[in-house]
């Protein structure tokens, strides 16, 4: 019981002095998913999104922060599950690290984000019994964010945290290679994800 107390005690000391160079926010999100191969149109493929993120952000200069965050993403399959356009897309989805920018206008704030580590796993197995996901995505999510409440400006015209925000977001991210139980297999034709819809947070 005493060891909790001073690992919460220190964890508690750490984040009151890391506050002061960095800005935390929590966030949810939900939406609609599409998924497409290359070439192909977007609306044969319909799914609904809902997933969290973490994000740790710098300020740098004045309106400019920068920092890291990790997202997760699970999708359940809205449209008739086409065979020929890949079958039923229901599935996770893992962003364990990417950089983002955020740039601040009164109380508004636009996001940048850089994707490209993470895989896309698909709930159902194979009819051979494997697994098969995919992964070396690249793409990106842009984000604006209306600050509902936020604390006051800080040193050198750096802006308060927003301590309460909603916003929409947009995602585009292709993937590179099929995963197959073991084999992991480049693809000649990249599979195209977009998500768009609401992101609410809290920020500290």
């Amino acid at each position: 019981m005493l060891r909790l107390f001073f690992i919460l005690l220190t964890f508690a000391a750490f984040t009151q002095s890391a506050q002061a160079f960095f800005d935390f926010d929590l966030s949810l999100q939900g939406g609609e998913m599409k998924t497409a191969l290359q070439g192909d149109s977007y609306s044969t493929n319909k799914l609904y999104s809902y997933g969290g993120a973490v994000s740790v952000l710098i300020p740098v200069y004045r309106i400019i922060g920068v920092g890291a965050r990790t997202d997760y993403h699970l999708y359940a399959q809205q449209s008739v599950a086409d065979l020929a356009k890949g079958g039923n897309r229901s599935g996770r989805r893992w962003v364990p690290v990417s950089p983002f920018m955020d740039l601040h206008f009164g109380i508004f704030r636009l996001r940048f984000e850089y994707q490209f580590t993470g895989t896309y796993t698909l709930s159902y197995e194979t009819a051979s019994g494997k697994a098969l996901s995919y992964g070396s995505p690249t793409g990106f999510t842009g984000e604006i964010h209306a600050c509902l409440v936020t604390t006051a400006e800080r040193y050198y015209k750096i802006p308060g945290r927003c301590i309460i925000y909603a916003g929409l977001y947009f995602t585009q991210v292709k993937f590179g290679t099929e995963i197959l139980g073991s084999r992991n297999v480049p693809l000649d034709t990249k599979l195209s994800l977009q998500d768009v819809g609401l992101t609410i947070g809290l920020g500290f």
